[in-house]
């Protein structure tokens, strides 16, 4: 996932710096909009960049606040250690790289395609507490990639300006959800 992503920066930076400057200041915009958005309901934090020149960068993530074991399998759980099966769930984490479009002098739109790397994970509780202290834990089930493509508007909220703030809605094929978030322009 770092490496991935670090490829995809270097390769952000490279397009971004190839592009010529934009002539008219007043027609075109420039500099950078750095947001927190969330995938609602499925990723609940995530980082973009969009970069006003015609690009933009996105990871989303879903936090984990459980105890996860990727080397015990589901069968050991249940017949060997009697553990009891409580419930299954998916984490996802995405990355993507689009482009990005003007609509307006403050209003954008963009579209882009990405990886998203999924994992289920069956959780268990252990009447002993010996794997963790609350007697919660999960294993690994499944892991995959799929495709996740995504699109939607950024809308300036503050008036015009080198700096403002500007509201992000938008959706994704994978997994299913709408992206809701705020970011701040820089130039």
């Amino acid at each position: 996932m770092k490496r991935c992503l670090l490829c995809l920066f270097l390769v952000l930076i490279f397009i971004n710096s190839i592009f010529p400057s934009p002539s008219d200041s007043m027609t075109k915009s420039n500099g950078v909009i750095i947001s927190y958005v969330g995938n609602l309901p499925k990723q609940f934090a995530g980082l973009n960049l969009f970069f006003l020149r015609g690009i933009y960068l996105t990871v989303k993530w879903a936090p984990i606040n459980f105890w996860s074991y990727e080397n015990i399998s589901g069968y050991e759980q249940l017949y060997f250690q009697d553990d009891i099966w409580i419930y299954e769930k998916r984490r996802w984490e995405t990355i993507g790289l689009g482009f990005l479009k003007s609509l307006k002098k403050d209003t954008f739109i963009y579209a882009g395609l990405g990886s998203v790397f999924g994992t289920n994970y069956r959780f268990y509780y252990d009447p002993l507490h010996i794997l963790t202290e609350n007697g919660k834990y999960a294993t690994v089930v499944r892991k995959r990639t799929l495709l996740n493509a995504n699109a939607g508007f950024l809308f300036c909220l503050t008036s015009d300006g080198p700096r403002g703030v500007y509201l992000i809605v938008g959706g994704n094929s994978n997994p299913r959800g709408v992206d809701i978030g705020l970011g701040l322009k820089f130039r």
